[in-house]
């Protein structure tokens, strides 16, 4: 009996340190992302004099934190882009463009003094980024007044459609940017991750599912009930896009199909069985089918399908 144990002992041992070690592995390797409505991060950066600056000590006015960086071979040179932007929203709204990774004299010479507007500040060892758990360059953050980190976009900021956030972030009332955040969570939990199994865009933090939370949440800006949010998904992207499509409605047949199939069959042997006894004809033997029959059956589930 020992000897049996031991021969098992050892590989269930051995799986589950390899379980462990891949556990831990990926706690390690793969951020958690912010979760959205929560006060953002606090961070210690320079900007180009030179200058400890703290984000904490920026808050009273809405946010757009912009994350690039200068040794990033496929990040815009967005300097001037930024410049317009805070001139656009003027004292309303706060740009900072944080360049994390590059030592201060390079981006001082990248941004040439085209920030007249706006603050440019530098994060030389990344602290910053690793605060906000950037998952890629560049990056986005929209916090409010409060200080909460209440949107995200992943690319560049120039290419996007960033309306709905900075609408967001503007708005006085927190408790209506609470309730926004809470119909996200609601709609984004019956939406499927794309790039995962079995996760809701809620759940995973993937990229394409960072852009679904923000795809729902400016849907929901626009006016559309959760209802009418899952079924614009629906119509965008197919019935797929939902976690558990559910068998109502206009989805039913895809679940009555092949149930009607089977009945249609019955109700046609049965048919065509009558018909052969009243004419006579010698019921085909136990356990075969009157080739004539099966025939007639196979048409018509043909004309059905």
């Amino acid at each position: 009996m020992g000897r049996r144990a031991s021969s098992w002992l050892v590989p269930m041992l051995f799986a589950l340190a390899v379980a462990v070690w891949g556990y831990a592995t990926v706690r390690e390797t793969v951020p958690d992302g912010l979760v959205m409505g929560q006060p953002a991060p606090d961070a210690v950066l320079v900007d180009l004099a030179g200058r400890r600056v703290r984000l904490s000590d920026l808050r009273g006015s809405p946010m757009i934190l912009r994350f690039s960086s200068r040794t990033c071979a496929y990040c815009y040179d967005d300097f001037e882009f930024l410049e317009a932007l805070q001139s656009t929203y003027g004292d309303g709204l706060r740009v900072v463009a944080i360049e994390t990774g590059a030592p201060v004299d390079i981006v001082r010479s990248a941004v040439a003094g085209r920030n007249q507007s706006y603050l440019v500040l530098v994060d030389p060892a990344g602290a910053a980024a690793e605060a906000y758990r950037v998952q890629g360059l560049p990056q986005t953050y929209f916090v409010s007044a409060d200080g909460r980190v209440l949107g995200r976009l992943l690319g560049e900021l120039s290419d996007q459609d960033f309306r709905a956030h900075v609408a967001q972030i503007l708005r006085p009332d927190g408790q209506v940017l609470t309730s926004l955040e809470a119909e996200v969570r609601a709609v984004a939990q019956q939406v499927r991750c794309q790039e995962c199994q079995g996760l809701s865009v809620w759940q995973s933090q993937a990229p394409s599912a960072w852009e679904m939370r923000d795809e729902i949440r400016e849907l929901l800006l626009s006016g559309l009930t959760r209802q009418e949010v899952l079924d614009e998904l629906v119509a965008r992207y197919g019935v797929d896009v939902l976690l558990s499509p559910p068998a109502r409605g206009r989805l039913v047949w895809a679940y009555a199909i092949p149930f009607a199939l089977i009945a249609i069959a019955a109700v046609l042997a049965v048919r065509l069985g009558r018909q052969g006894r009243a004419a006579g004809e010698e019921p085909p033997p136990v356990g075969e089918i009157d080739p004539g029959v099966e025939e007639r059956i196979r048409k018509r589930l043909e004309e059905y399908l």
